[in-house]
Protein backbone atom coordinates (compact mmCIF):
# COMPACT_ATOMS: atom_id res chain seq x y z
CA UNK A 1 0.00 0.00 0.00
CA UNK A 2 2.89 2.78 0.98
CA UNK A 3 4.07 1.39 -2.33
CA UNK A 4 1.27 2.20 -4.59
CA UNK A 5 1.50 5.38 -2.95
CA UNK A 6 4.79 6.33 -3.49
CA UNK A 7 4.54 5.61 -6.76
CA UNK A 8 1.66 7.66 -7.26
CA UNK A 9 3.71 10.36 -5.75
CA UNK A 10 6.66 9.92 -8.06
CA UNK A 11 4.17 10.26 -10.86
CA UNK A 12 2.14 13.36 -9.46
CA UNK A 13 5.80 15.11 -8.93
CA UNK A 14 7.06 14.27 -12.58
CA UNK A 15 3.64 15.72 -14.31
CA UNK A 16 3.98 18.58 -12.18
CA UNK A 17 7.67 19.17 -13.33
CA UNK A 18 6.69 18.39 -17.14
CA UNK A 19 3.74 20.95 -16.63
CA UNK A 20 5.83 23.54 -15.45
CA UNK A 21 8.09 23.66 -18.14
CA UNK A 22 7.20 26.98 -20.60
CA UNK A 23 8.48 28.33 -23.31
CA UNK A 24 11.29 30.09 -23.76
CA UNK A 25 10.01 33.46 -26.23
CA UNK A 26 12.60 35.52 -27.45
CA UNK A 27 12.84 38.90 -29.78
CA UNK A 28 15.37 39.47 -32.56
CA UNK A 29 16.38 42.14 -34.36
CA UNK A 30 18.08 40.56 -37.18
CA UNK A 31 20.13 37.90 -35.88
CA UNK A 32 20.30 39.43 -32.67
CA UNK A 33 18.92 38.29 -29.51
CA UNK A 34 17.45 41.50 -27.89
CA UNK A 35 17.73 41.47 -24.39
CA UNK A 36 13.95 40.69 -22.23
CA UNK A 37 13.34 45.08 -21.18
CA UNK A 38 15.90 46.48 -22.90
CA UNK A 39 14.98 49.49 -25.07
CA UNK A 40 16.93 49.38 -29.03
CA UNK A 41 17.34 52.65 -31.22
CA UNK A 42 16.41 51.66 -35.02
CA UNK A 43 17.66 54.55 -37.11
CA UNK A 44 17.57 53.52 -40.75
CA UNK A 45 14.83 56.05 -43.17
CA UNK A 46 14.38 55.03 -46.52
CA UNK A 47 12.21 57.02 -49.02
CA UNK A 48 10.24 56.15 -52.68
CA UNK A 49 9.70 58.53 -55.11
CA UNK A 50 5.85 58.21 -55.84
CA UNK A 51 6.12 61.28 -58.26
CA UNK A 52 5.53 64.45 -56.45
CA UNK A 53 5.00 62.30 -53.44
CA UNK A 54 7.21 60.39 -51.34
CA UNK A 55 6.96 57.35 -49.34
CA UNK A 56 8.84 57.36 -46.23
CA UNK A 57 9.30 54.15 -44.11
CA UNK A 58 11.01 52.73 -40.95
CA UNK A 59 10.95 49.04 -40.95
CA UNK A 60 13.15 46.89 -38.74
CA UNK A 61 13.96 43.26 -39.06
CA UNK A 62 11.69 41.77 -35.91
CA UNK A 63 11.25 38.30 -35.01
CA UNK A 64 9.72 36.16 -31.90
CA UNK A 65 11.21 32.65 -31.59
CA UNK A 66 10.46 29.65 -29.07
CA UNK A 67 12.18 27.01 -28.39
CA UNK A 68 8.60 24.96 -28.42
CA UNK A 69 5.82 24.98 -31.16
CA UNK A 70 3.13 27.29 -29.26
CA UNK A 71 0.80 29.76 -29.52
CA UNK A 72 2.23 33.59 -29.22
CA UNK A 73 0.56 36.67 -28.53
CA UNK A 74 2.02 40.02 -29.82
CA UNK A 75 1.55 43.61 -28.99
CA UNK A 76 2.88 46.17 -30.27
CA UNK A 77 1.46 49.54 -28.53
CA UNK A 78 3.15 52.74 -30.10
CA UNK A 79 3.46 55.39 -26.65
CA UNK A 80 4.79 58.34 -29.22
CA UNK A 81 1.16 58.24 -31.17
CA UNK A 82 1.72 57.02 -34.65
CA UNK A 83 -0.11 54.57 -36.56
CA UNK A 84 2.10 51.07 -36.59
CA UNK A 85 1.78 47.88 -38.82
CA UNK A 86 2.67 44.64 -37.93
CA UNK A 87 1.59 41.26 -39.76
CA UNK A 88 3.31 38.76 -37.57
CA UNK A 89 1.32 35.28 -38.97
CA UNK A 90 -0.97 36.57 -41.62
CA UNK A 91 -3.04 39.39 -42.14
CA UNK A 92 -1.79 42.90 -41.16
CA UNK A 93 -3.06 44.98 -38.75
CA UNK A 94 -2.94 48.75 -38.16
CA UNK A 95 -3.65 51.40 -35.75
CA UNK A 96 -1.36 52.57 -32.66
CA UNK A 97 -1.87 49.30 -31.00
CA UNK A 98 -1.95 46.14 -32.88
CA UNK A 99 -2.28 42.98 -31.22
CA UNK A 100 -1.18 39.24 -33.73
CA UNK A 101 -1.31 35.58 -32.42
CA UNK A 102 0.44 33.45 -34.40
CA UNK A 103 1.89 30.23 -34.41
CA UNK A 104 6.01 29.71 -34.30
CA UNK A 105 7.28 26.16 -34.83
CA UNK A 106 9.91 25.31 -32.25
CA UNK A 107 13.41 27.16 -32.74
CA UNK A 108 12.55 29.27 -35.87
CA UNK A 109 12.01 32.86 -35.98
CA UNK A 110 8.34 34.11 -36.75
CA UNK A 111 8.89 37.09 -38.85
CA UNK A 112 7.20 40.05 -37.29
CA UNK A 113 6.97 42.23 -40.49
CA UNK A 114 6.59 45.64 -38.66
CA UNK A 115 6.83 49.22 -39.87
CA UNK A 116 6.07 52.48 -39.88
CA UNK A 117 5.59 54.42 -42.89
CA UNK A 118 4.26 57.79 -43.82
CA UNK A 119 3.57 60.16 -46.90
CA UNK A 120 5.05 63.99 -47.25
CA UNK A 121 5.63 66.14 -50.03
CA UNK A 122 8.71 67.26 -49.20
CA UNK A 123 11.73 65.49 -47.96
CA UNK A 124 13.07 68.62 -45.85
CA UNK A 125 9.88 67.98 -43.14
CA UNK A 126 11.35 66.45 -40.13
CA UNK A 127 10.38 62.71 -39.46
CA UNK A 128 9.51 61.79 -35.86
CA UNK A 129 10.95 59.16 -33.54
CA UNK A 130 8.62 56.34 -32.92
CA UNK A 131 9.24 54.77 -29.88
CA UNK A 132 6.99 51.19 -29.67
CA UNK A 133 6.41 49.16 -26.25
CA UNK A 134 6.41 44.91 -27.74
CA UNK A 135 5.06 42.11 -25.78
CA UNK A 136 4.98 38.54 -26.61
CA UNK A 137 2.89 35.78 -24.33
CA UNK A 138 2.80 32.35 -24.42
CA UNK A 139 1.16 30.81 -21.77
CA UNK A 140 3.13 32.19 -18.45
CA UNK A 141 5.74 33.37 -19.99
CA UNK A 142 6.03 37.34 -21.02
CA UNK A 143 8.89 38.88 -22.92
CA UNK A 144 9.23 42.60 -23.69
CA UNK A 145 11.35 45.38 -25.09
CA UNK A 146 11.08 48.69 -26.29
CA UNK A 147 12.00 49.88 -30.01
CA UNK A 148 12.66 53.75 -30.38
CA UNK A 149 12.93 53.94 -34.10
CA UNK A 150 14.93 57.60 -34.69
CA UNK A 151 16.30 58.81 -38.27
CA UNK A 152 18.44 61.41 -36.60
CA UNK A 153 20.08 58.64 -34.52
CA UNK A 154 21.75 56.93 -37.58
CA UNK A 155 24.76 55.93 -38.62
CA UNK A 156 24.98 55.66 -41.94
CA UNK A 157 27.22 58.05 -43.77
CA UNK A 158 25.15 58.45 -46.72
CA UNK A 159 21.16 57.20 -46.09
CA UNK A 160 20.57 58.40 -49.66
CA UNK A 161 22.04 59.34 -53.08
CA UNK A 162 21.50 60.40 -56.59
CA UNK A 163 23.22 60.73 -59.91
CA UNK A 164 23.78 64.36 -59.48
CA UNK A 165 23.98 65.04 -55.71
CA UNK A 166 26.74 62.76 -53.63
CA UNK A 167 28.12 62.94 -50.14
CA UNK A 168 31.86 62.17 -49.58
CA UNK A 169 34.99 63.91 -46.75
CA UNK A 170 34.81 66.81 -48.91
CA UNK A 171 31.05 68.09 -48.52
CA UNK A 172 28.26 68.01 -51.30
CA UNK A 173 29.74 66.62 -54.41
CA UNK A 174 27.09 67.70 -57.48
CA UNK A 175 27.48 67.42 -61.25
CA UNK A 176 23.95 69.72 -62.65
CA UNK A 177 23.13 70.38 -66.28
CA UNK A 178 22.01 74.10 -65.64
CA UNK A 179 22.10 76.29 -62.80
CA UNK A 180 20.48 75.70 -59.73
CA UNK A 181 20.31 75.72 -56.09
CA UNK A 182 21.45 73.32 -53.57
CA UNK A 183 20.09 73.89 -50.02
CA UNK A 184 21.02 72.10 -46.69
CA UNK A 185 18.48 71.67 -43.47
CA UNK A 186 18.54 69.88 -40.21
CA UNK A 187 16.61 67.13 -39.20
CA UNK A 188 14.05 69.78 -37.96
CA UNK A 189 13.60 71.42 -40.98
CA UNK A 190 15.74 74.73 -40.59
CA UNK A 191 18.05 75.62 -43.36
CA UNK A 192 21.85 75.39 -42.91
CA UNK A 193 23.03 76.17 -46.29
CA UNK A 194 22.09 77.86 -49.34
CA UNK A 195 23.91 78.11 -52.74
CA UNK A 196 23.63 78.88 -56.46
CA UNK A 197 25.44 75.87 -58.23
CA UNK A 198 26.50 75.00 -62.03
CA UNK A 199 28.64 72.40 -63.36
CA UNK A 200 30.45 69.97 -61.28
CA UNK A 201 32.25 71.36 -57.95
CA UNK A 202 31.92 70.27 -54.09
CA UNK A 203 29.81 72.54 -50.98
CA UNK A 204 32.02 72.32 -48.22
CA UNK A 205 30.26 71.03 -44.69
CA UNK A 206 32.88 70.91 -42.20
CA UNK A 207 31.52 73.52 -40.50
CA UNK A 208 28.21 71.64 -39.83
CA UNK A 209 27.41 70.09 -36.32
CA UNK A 210 27.31 66.05 -36.30
CA UNK A 211 24.13 64.69 -37.30
CA UNK A 212 21.45 64.17 -39.98
CA UNK A 213 20.77 66.69 -42.90
CA UNK A 214 18.47 66.89 -45.74
CA UNK A 215 19.36 68.12 -48.87
CA UNK A 216 17.51 69.80 -51.52
CA UNK A 217 18.72 70.58 -55.61
CA UNK A 218 16.44 73.12 -57.39
CA UNK A 219 16.34 73.81 -60.44
CA UNK A 220 15.64 71.89 -64.32
CA UNK A 221 15.78 68.32 -61.96
CA UNK A 222 14.82 68.46 -58.44
CA UNK A 223 16.42 66.21 -56.21
CA UNK A 224 16.50 65.50 -52.24
CA UNK A 225 18.02 62.81 -49.88
CA UNK A 226 19.79 62.75 -46.77
CA UNK A 227 23.31 62.62 -45.07
CA UNK A 228 24.98 62.08 -41.99
CA UNK A 229 27.62 64.91 -40.79
CA UNK A 230 30.09 63.34 -38.00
Amino acid sequence: MRMKKLYSLMAMAVLTVMGSHAADLKFWIGDTEIENGKTITYSTLTSDDLGGLYEIKMAPELFVSSDEATSVTIIAACTSGQDIQMCAGGQCSSGKTVTKTASVNANEKLPLIFDWIDYVEDLSAPVPAVTTNFTATAGSVTRKFTLVMDPAASSLKLVETTNTVTYGREGLSFDVASPSTLSLYSITGTQVLSQRVDGQGTVNTHSLRPGVYIYALRGARNVTGKILVK
